[in-house]
């Protein structure tokens, strides 16, 4: 989904030329004040920090880039989402993604979050559509930064929260998860230093409602060796509450 297109000023597109030359991969994550953005290495596979990812360590983020242009204009082939190392721009771990944002144009309706524990070594990631959670991932960070994972928490939570539901609603399975929180100022997703999270959850038909709420507490391993990926379980699952469409 790349909709939401708009007009990318001359100047980013100077700024852009200014990076000679071109790079294979990033380097130091510097802030670009006339966009309020977080740059990383230069040219084609440079990359841009992903707002409000970077870890309370200030070392690590999520970014975003494609390998063969500059990440000023909206991309037009695979969209790499990287987790990057501030200072040197070092590519830690990457995945894909549709979502971009160059700070003056940005993906249509998608949105790409991060949550990490107070010691930085491990981090969620969710991936968001305009109705639902797409990808709900979790990562480790270990001795020499290396990244593990990662482990496919949306597969791990879905299947026995619909199974909740099914009591309630024929249709259960149909229903979209969301990571939304019943209390207005309450946090969405919550991990410690030793791996135990909270995720709040909403089961809901889109546009239609009721909004089913829940709770799920759990547990996360770190992987246990160098071929291996975190894990985690599902400690609890807690009802909050059902909101009825009007």
């Amino acid at each position: 989904m790349k909709s939401g297109r708009r007009f990318i000023s001359s100047s980013v597109f100077a700024f852009a030329c200014l990076f000679c030359p071109a790079l294979a991969d990033t380097g130091p994550c510097k802030p670009y004040p006339p966009l309020e953005v977080l740059v990383c290495g230069s040219g084609d596979g440079a990359a841009i920090v992903i707002r409000d990812t970077v870890s309370p360590s200030k070392k690590f983020a999520l970014a975003w880039r494609t390998v063969d242009a500059p990440p000023f204009q909206e991309p037009e082939g695979q969209i790499d989402l990287v987790v990057i190392r501030l200072e040197d721009g070092g590519i830690l771990s990457k995945t894909s993604t549709e979502y971009w944002d160059t700070g003056e144009a940005h993906a249509n309706r998608l949105q790409e979050h991060a949550f990490w524990s107070p010691d930085s070594k491990f981090m969620i990631r969710e991936s968001t559509s305009r109705f639902s959670s797409d990808v709900v991932e979790l990562y480790t960070i270990g001795a020499e930064d290396i990244v593990r994972g990662p482990f496919d928490l949306l597969s791990l939570i879905e299947p026995p929260l619909h199974k909740r539901l099914k009591p309630y609603e024929a249709d259960a399975d149909g229903f979209t998860l969301a990571i939304a929180a019943k209390g207005e100022n309450e946090k969405t997703v919550e991990i410690d230093d030793r791996g135990r999270f909270r995720i709040e959850v909403m089961l809901w038909a889109p546009k239609e409602g009721p909004m089913y709420y829940y709770t799920v507490h759990g547990e996360a391993e770190r992987a246990k060796s160098a071929k291996d990926k975190p894990r985690a379980r599902i400690v609890s699952i807690r009802y909050r509450g059902v909101e009825k469409s009007n």
